[in-house]
């Protein structure tokens, strides 16, 4: 009975020996066609969002051509009367057949000291002009001409431009830079065809840079309104069977108002990109929800990793057309040539590596099914094999791990999560995290130096922990067992952490280059494991805390990596 039950205790072995190295595989290779799939269907995303942002410039570019055109006009003239402004809007109106362009208009620019004599000189015209809404400032814009007059129910002329603060600001604007300026979301009175979901494009005639040369008969402003309903349905038109929109205006106080939508109430679908525009003086943030939802990748990518656990014939296939998507999905980047020479040597990098605990991984389970058959498998045997295959199961875990970090941050995707903490706690526990690695250096653990004993930082505790791990490994790799150092210290709300061996160092050319993917410093990588990618995954982290890192090497003599963070970065 003893000797059955050691048998099934040792083919128990022997099975989860074949099923960790069947998932390591399986899920490498259908996390690489995921990633192919979904990196596909990202470009076309961001292809459509490029084309509909386009459009949308392109069409309230062309009103701004025509304010501008109409400001060309207004300053050739000497004086302008209701006639000559219906016959130029005629010919405007004919020039640019435009759905959702309802009319333009001009507001005068008066002074508090003006409006008696403005009043005085209008009213020989035309008695019944006044100014409304009725209040005491400094500045008025009132409507003086407006075409076509039928827009609204009742006449707009007189109307006061700057009794209403958004539009007022514009306005001022306007006058100070001579640009075209847009005074956002407004509530347009006594309105027939506009909604309260509308804003002006206005233009000043004159500015403040040449006031001296201004015609006191048209010193003013022209503008033109619109809804945002009608202007963004017509300007994404094109886009609508690809892709939904949400456009907020963003207000002074950073708050946000929904001005337009496309998404039907009904639907519910995931925001999956975001974009800020700034036009004239006001900034929209726009939220697009692609129809495309990747229907079905989730099942293929589950369908493939269980072929792959039943066959290892299917996983080096599958691999194989993971690779052929790789080059489609490379197809679309921009870099071609650049991006082409990155993949092949991640492929060949990738290749070496994945092949080298794969190799160990199948030898070890030919082995030890070997001694199960002649019945000589030992404890100590057992322990040995399971320990080795520990060992390359968490080397194939880091490959794994960087190739997914690499798509995260290709994809915009690699996330962070910032709080406070303790920088010497997070080094305590890499250190005992990693004590496995130091095993074979004189000391076992690296020596910690510094001056102070705790230091709160408000980093991603997760990310920093990537940084110390990476840069600790490479001392391990790179150190030939020399004693590893690292030291933080305090400077100017910086932190500085370095790490240091006395290793090969590293040659002044490169120096410059191992924060790029997949450089290893001119090492072979039958020399030295790894993808190369660790210091590119520590270079973009470091970045994001707003610090930077950098090297100091003589070859022989070993390296010293210094990473310096502000405490608490502005995020």
């Amino acid at each position: 009975m003893k000797r059955t039950k050691e048998s099934w205790y040792k083919l128990g072995i022997l099975e989860r020996v074949i099923f960790i190295a069947g998932l390591s595989i399986s899920i490498l290779f259908a996390y690489t066609f995921h990633t192919s799939r979904k990196n596909k269907s990202s470009d076309k995303i961001n292809s459509l969002i490029e084309k509909s942002i386009f459009s949308f410039e392109r069409k309230i570019n062309i009103y701004e051509t025509i304010l501008i055109q109409t400001q060309t006009y207004f300053i050739t003239l000497d004086e302008i009367n209701d006639k000559l402004f219906n016959d130029y809007y005629t010919k405007l109106s004919n020039l640019f057949d435009i759905e959702d362009f309802k009319g333009i208009g001009y507001s005068h620019y008066l002074t508090k000291k003006d409006l008696s004599s403005f009043l005085h000189s209008i009213h020989q015209t035309n008695s019944s002009f006044k100014i409304w809404p009725t209040s005491d400032k400094d500045f008025y814009f009132p409507v003086i001409f407006l075409e076509p007059k039928t827009i609204y129910e009742r006449p707009l002329l007189g109307f006061d431009q700057a009794s209403e603060e958004k539009r007022f600001k514009a306005y001022i604007e306007a006058r100070k830079t001579g640009q075209t300026f847009m005074t956002g979301k407004i509530k347009t009175p006594q309105s027939k065809h506009f909604l309260d979901n509308s804003f002006l494009l206005v233009r000043s005639i004159y500015t403040g840079s040449n006031y001296q040369n201004v015609n006191k008969k048209i010193d003013g402003f022209i503008f033109s309104q619109f809804t945002y309903n009608e202007f963004f349905k017509d300007a994404w038109f094109n886009f609508k069977e690809d892709i939904d929109y949400k456009v907020y205006e963003v207000n002074d106080d950073q708050t946000h108002e929904l001005v337009y939508t496309s998404l039907p109430q009904d639907k519910k679908r995931s925001q999956i990109r975001q974009r800020k525009i700034k036009k004239f003086g006001k900034t929209f943030l726009i939220e697009f929800f692609p129809k495309d939802n990747l229907i079905g990748l989730y099942s293929e990518t589950l369908l493939i990793l269980c072929v792959g656990l039943g066959s290892t014939f299917l996983i080096f296939r599958n691999l194989n057309q993971a690779k052929k998507m790789a080059i489609e999905t490379d197809l679309y980047q921009e870099k071609l040539e650049e991006t082409l020479k990155a993949r092949d040597e991640f492929i060949s990098i990738t290749s070496h590596e994945l092949k080298t605990p794969l190799t160990a991984l199948k030898l070890r389970a030919q082995f030890l099914k070997k001694k199960i058959k002649q019945d000589r498998l030992t404890i100590e045997d057992t322990d040995h094999f399971a320990s080795d295959i520990e060992k390359q199961v968490f080397r194939l875990e880091i490959l794994v791990n960087d190739i997914l970090d690499l798509s995260r941050i290709r994809t915009g995707q690699f996330s962070y999560s910032v709080s406070r903490f303790n920088l010497f706690d997070l080094i305590s526990e890499t250190f005992l995290r990693m004590e496995e690695q130091f095993k074979d250096i004189p000391g076992q653990t690296p020596e910690m130096i510094s001056g102070v004993k705790e230091i709160i930082v408000n980093w991603d505790k997760f990310r920093m922990e990537q940084v110390l791990t990476n840069l600790l490994t490479n001392a391990v790799k790179y150190g030939e067992n020399s004693p590893i150092t690292i030291g933080v210290t305090y400077e100017h709300d910086h932190v500085i952490i370095s790490v240091s061996d006395k290793g090969r160092g590293i040659h002044p050319e490169a120096q410059e280059m191992i924060f790029n993917r997949f450089e290893r410093a001119g090492i072979s990588a039958n020399e030295i494991s790894g993808l190369g990618l660790g210091l590119y995954i520590t270079y973009q982290i470091v970045s994001y805390h707003q610090g930077k890192i950098w090297v100091e090497s003589e070859l022989g003599q070993g390296s010293t990596f210094y990473v310096k963070i502000p405490q608490y970065p502005a995020f």
